[in-house]
């Protein structure tokens, strides 16, 4: 892609952004102010609607209380005389009848029988308790009541007044004046809005204005101004008992829709009235307003375009012969003159400046360069004898450091008391086992037999590798020289032990030291078992007694680490505890427990301990070996850190 064409495009995308962005924030704009002046428009309106049903109510009760207190009436009423009732009535209800539309005309016997239907005179006598509370309450009461009920009819604005003849109750009058089509056109011709009426599930049930009307879930349509008519989210209706907007489509066309519940005379919404108005015009204004800022976006790009391609065609024209210039340059020809262009005060001229310059330099590096890379390979091949001579060296030391591993490999093993040993030791059946990490490993384990004495010990120096192999080499030394001067004092064993660790590992300056844990056992007198006496500090000691129970000591209070510092006397402690015949001891390092799988998933002492309950009936080579298979089989294939060794023996 061309200079001219990245700058020219992210130019022309950001002016497009930018119109975008402005044109989304007028049509945004411009519809929440329509919103709002729908919004607004439909609350009037609404509230003129709850006005009117105030004014209508009223004007129902006021009817009934001018008919109530006919004396004709009250006598008719009195006497049950429904041919007199009608007579008296029916001259006055034709005369309002020329002027207004009255729905309803209607008198009732206690608690709510219909005795007169004015309006329907042929239809009498059918017990209306059971719908119509307002007349059975009128009747109980004795007392006026308007509202909105719904009706056979449907909801309708209604006036009860209550009869009475020589003081005595003797029914009520009632005027309704219902919600139907005529009075929701009338609406429409004053207000411009479109109207629908919609009533609840009781309604649905109580109403039979209408075996056609559309009914739909719970609501059921009473009277609509609507081509065609549209229940909007009844789902949503459910009886709500506040105000609220929508927006609902219908043939193609908008209409913001302000629902209100409708209240029975009680305070229980019975229905609702939807009041429709059209947003035709509102879209027409939007859509022809976006089709005018679409239209100028066209040509505010346009220009734009036009303005910055010949803006950047003119900067960017003396760019061409610096570009032939790199060129040549770059095929290492250096004679193009660019002094023409390095007059002028810009970044051009500074470029030229900066080519010409580069142009000299390369020249003469060029010049110099057999020069240079003939000296450089002097340099290189002198540092490459100085690599090799000192890889020489580097492969002599390393042959004599593997020598030297080899052999103290050879006497880590060599120290370690052999299968004759322990199978030497008459009251106890002993078995151990260690693998090194590396090479040489820092774990340590020892039986001796000394005259009728037998020690065992176990230890883990830190880390592995040479170092830590050096201080096990010491430590089984020094441990085999103070069995040998039969010292059996446990703090003197281990101060003693410490002292000389402390001052080798401070003299070879290696920083290691170890756990340790010093097993003295005496057999019984009188056979069958013995005592172990046990001091140092190191990991748990297991025991499974011959019944199968399972006891764990800690050591963490017998001891210290040896090699630490310099006194340890006032940590040391010893424990003992009685062995019987069957009893299996098992002493390990924390390679064991701490051996990882391919997850880290560590080994742990809970599966340690499960191994050797299960084994524990068996002899001490066999619980090793089948302790040493399960914890390889947890590692699996991952590769092991750390020393694995552990001893195993028994009360025979």
């Amino acid at each position: 892609m061309s200079l001219t064409r990245r700058i020219l495009l992210p130019i022309l995308i950001l002016a497009a952004l930018v119109m975008s962005g402005m044109v989304a924030i007028v049509v945004w704009d411009t519809e929440q102010r329509a919103v709002q002046d729908e919004t607004r428009e439909l609350s009037l309106i609404g509230q003129a609607f709850n006005t009117e049903l105030l004014t209508l109510n009223s004007f129902a009760l006021g009817l009934a209380t001018e008919v109530a207190h006919n004396g004709q009436v009250q006598f008719a009423m009195a006497t049950q005389n429904r041919a007199l009732l009608q007579k008296t009535v029916m001259p006055g209800y034709k005369a309002l009848k020329v002027r207004l539309e009255i729905p309803q005309y209607q008198f009732h016997l206690p608690p709510a029988i219909s005795f007169l239907r004015v309006h329907k005179p042929d239809q009498f006598g059918d017990d209306l308790s059971s719908f119509r509370q307002m007349v059975v309450k009128a009747n109980q009461q004795h007392i006026s009541l308007n509202g909105l009920e719904v009706g056979r009819a449907g909801v309708g604005a209604r006036g009860i007044a209550p009869i009475a003849f020589q003081g005595a109750h003797v029914g009520t009058v009632e005027f309704g004046f219902d919600l139907g089509p005529a009075f929701l056109h009338a609406l429409k011709q004053r207000y411009q809005v479109d109207w629908q009426v919609v009533l609840a599930k009781r309604a649905a049930e109580v109403a039979t204005f209408n075996q056609k009307t559309l009914r739909v879930g719970n609501v059921v349509l009473q009277s609509t101004t609507l081509a065609q008519p549209l229940i909007t989210q009844q789902s949503d209706f459910k009886m709500r008992d506040q105000g609220y907007y929508s927006l609902v489509s219908q043939s193609g066309r908008d209409y913001r829709v302000l629902t209100l519940p409708l209240r029975s005379y009680s305070g229980e919404v019975i229905g609702w009235v939807e009041i429709f108005k059209d947003r035709s015009a509102v879209v027409a204004a939007r859509n022809m307003r976006l089709f005018e800022a679409v239209g100028l976006i066209v040509v505010v790009l346009t220009l734009t375009a036009l303005m910055v391609s010949y803006l950047v065609m003119s900067a960017l024209r003396p760019l061409r012969p610096l570009t032939d210039a790199a060129k040549e340059i770059a095929r290492g020809e250096f004679g193009r003159d660019l002094s023409v262009y390095t007059q002028h005060h810009d970044e051009i001229g500074a470029l030229a400046q900066a080519m010409q310059s580069m142009a000299r330099q390369l020249s003469q590096l060029i010049h110099n360069l057999e020069g240079l890379v003939s000296t450089r390979t002097q340099e290189l091949q002198a540092a490459n004898n100085k690599i090799t001579e000192l890889n020489a060296v580097l492969t002599e030391d390393n042959q004599r450091m593997q020598a030297e591993i080899a052999i103290t490999h050879k006497i880590q093993k060599m120290i370690l008391p052999s299968v004759s040993e322990c199978n030497a030791v008459a009251p106890l059946d002993i078995a151990g086992f260690m693998e090194p990490a590396d090479e040489v490993g820092g774990d340590y384990y020892d039986v001796l037999q000394h005259g009728e004495q037998i020690y065992l010990a176990i230890g883990d120096v830190t880390g592995h590798g040479l170092g830590s192999s050096l201080v096990m080499l010491m430590t089984q030394s020094a441990v085999r020289t103070l069995v040998a001067l039969d010292e059996t004092d446990p703090n003197r064993v281990m101060n003693t032990l410490n002292r000389a660790l402390y001052d080798n590992i401070k003299r070879i300056r290696c920083e290691k030291n170890l756990t340790l844990v010093f097993l003295h056992y005496c057999a019984n007198a009188t056979g069958g078992g013995g005592q172990l006496h046990i001091t140092g500090q190191h990991e748990s000691i297991l025991i499974v007694r011959r019944n199968g129970e399972l006891e764990e000591i800690d050591t963490w209070e017998l001891g210290f680490p040896l090699g630490l510092v310099e006194d340890i006397s006032e940590y040391i402690s010893a424990m003992s505890l009685p062995l019987a015949v069957g009893d299996t001891v098992l002493l390990y390092t924390d390679g064991i427990t701490e051996a990882a799988n391919e997850v880290q998933m560590l080994y742990g002492i809970q599966r340690l301990k499960t191994v050797l309950i299960a084994h524990h009936k068996e002899s001490a080579d066999a619980i090793v070996q089948a302790i040493v298979a399960d914890v390889k089989q947890h590692i699996a294939t991952q590769e092991v850190y750390d020393d694995l060794t552990l001893v195993v023996f028994k009360q025979r």
